[in-house]
């Protein structure tokens, strides 16, 4: 290393330890030791003066701090307390106090003939991102190891696609005909492309919404929208291609055999994961290559190389997923020309906005559904075709349904007032906003004051 190299990496070190200070300042000062550490940590780069810019000096010295003395420890497991705990929150089947302990073991002591993980954090990328993945893992650990031993059923954990139940079409086909369904379905959901069917395990087994999994492989939401729509509906296909092929099925027959899988797609897709084993025999990842993978700090090239890896090892999928399920939900501002405005009602189909129509400057309601089954999207539909069809005064208008980036919504009057919840509260003297009444099909429009309207036999105003 040149000199003027190292005096630029002084430069940089001492920049990083002045922030630790004004963060820490009940930390120890920095002596010759933990220049020798950060030394160490460097030389383990081929080119540690191209990762000077990523270093994270006062990452590092929180590190140094914890795995060297009990105080470190202290000032580590406060500055991620409230990660540990959103994590904890995810794993609410087992005990807190038993997860924060092994936790800590495998952070500062070390497991087996591992040394403690906090001696592995080489300072490139926040150590942030890294405790989230070391912790998610650890816990995920954690699970399996109890719903081996029967502590946990599959359900509880909702986390681990490989220890889904056996019987997954049991209710629907029996004996030799239900082996053949499930072969054909295994055999599908091989030969689906890997972003999807990685995609899809995300969406059905890990419950992430579609701005979460966007934001961990850095793509739009229409994009992660429309494989998931691409993916389910070759799934199905494939299904029932091989089924007529193996079977000699055809029509109402085929029809009614693969009608249980897609609203029972989670569960199957489980249980192809168990058959076709729940591990690949490659090692894991870094958990320092998997932080930065979540945190979008991998480099471009690197990334379909993680990608390949999740869709094969269910336990770096079920980290990736603990972590991305932390994320926030984006609030959006528009969908298509209505602009959001406050989240009014929400379910586990559906969520409904106020929002402004500013083409027809008027206020209404949008009923968002926020799930990619076909079976949802046809309740919706199915209810707003009947309430086009009804014209009453209790009973709010239908203005329109469609469809933006993969999301199907409603579009309807707006109507202020409490809810039916509250109003059975108050009883049955409770007063009820009524939307202003609209006219019955064959009657003539209402004319608002100062209007004019004509017809073929005269004019009113």
């Amino acid at each position: 290393m040149s000199e003027a190299v190292r005096a630029s990496a002084d430069a940089a070190i001492a920049e990083g330890l002045a922030r630790a200070r004004a963060r820490w300042p009940a930390g120890p000062p920095p002596s010759d030791a933990f220049r020798a550490y950060l030394d160490a940590h460097l030389a383990r780069r081929p080119d540690p003066v191209r990762h000077l810019d990523r270093l994270h000096v006062d990452d590092l010295y929180l590190a140094w701090w914890a795995g060297h003395r009990d105080d470190g420890i202290t000032a580590f497991e406060g500055a991620f307390e409230a990660d540990v705990a959103r994590l904890l929150a995810r794993f609410h089947r087992l005990s807190t106090d038993e997860l924060r302990q092994r936790l800590r073991i495998r952070l500062f002591v070390g497991e087996g003939d591992a040394g403690p993980a906090i001696q592995r954090y080489d300072g490139v990328g926040h150590l942030q991102n890294w405790v989230r993945i070391t912790a998610a893992r650890c816990f995920i650990d954690v699970a399996r190891a109890e719903a081996s031993r029967g502590a946990l059923t599959a359900s509880e954990l909702g986390l681990d696609d490989a220890l889904a139940p056996d019987d997954v079409f049991g209710t629907t086909s029996a004996g030799q005909l239900g082996d053949e369904v499930k072969r054909a379905f295994e055999r599908a959901v091989e030969a689906l492309p890997a972003r999807g069917r990685l995609f899809l395990r995300h969406a059905t087994l890990d419950h992430l919404t579609l701005d979460q999994i966007a934001a961990t492989y850095g793509v739009h939401r229409a994009t992660v929208a429309r494989v998931l729509a691409q993916t389910r509906a070759t799934l199905v296909d494939e299904v029932r291609r091989q089924l007529g092929l193996a079977l000699g099925l055809g029509g109402d027959e085929l029809a009614e055999l693969v009608a249980g899988i897609d609203s029972r797609l989670d569960l199957s897709l489980a249980r192809a994961r168990r058959r076709r084993g729940a591990m690949t025999s490659a090692p894991c990842v870094r958990d320092e290559e998997l932080a930065d993978f979540v945190a979008g700090e991998l480099p471009g090239a690197e990334r379909p190389r993680i990608e390949r890896h999740l869709g094969e090892c269910a336990r770096c999928r079920a980290v990736v997923a603990a972590i991305a399920a932390l994320a926030p939900a984006a609030s959006p501002s528009h969908l298509g020309r209505f602009e959001l405005g406050e989240v009014i009602g929400s379910g586990g189909m559906s969520v409904v906005w106020s929002a402004w129509d500013p083409l027809l400057e008027r206020t209404v309601a949008i009923k968002v559904l926020h799930t990619d089954e076909p079976a949802a999207r046809r309740r919706l539909l199915h209810e707003a075709r009947a309430l086009a069809r009804l014209a009453h005064p209790h009973v709010v208008a239908v203005y329109e349904i469609g469809e933006v980036d993969g999301e199907l919504y409603i579009a309807t009057e707006r109507v202020d007032g409490e809810t039916s919840s509250a109003g059975s509260a108050a009883g049955r003297g409770a007063r009820w906003p009524r939307p202003t009444p609209r006219p019955r099909v064959g009657s003539p429009p209402r004319t608002p004051p100062g209007w004019c309207t004509a017809t073929s036999s005269r004019a009113t105003c």
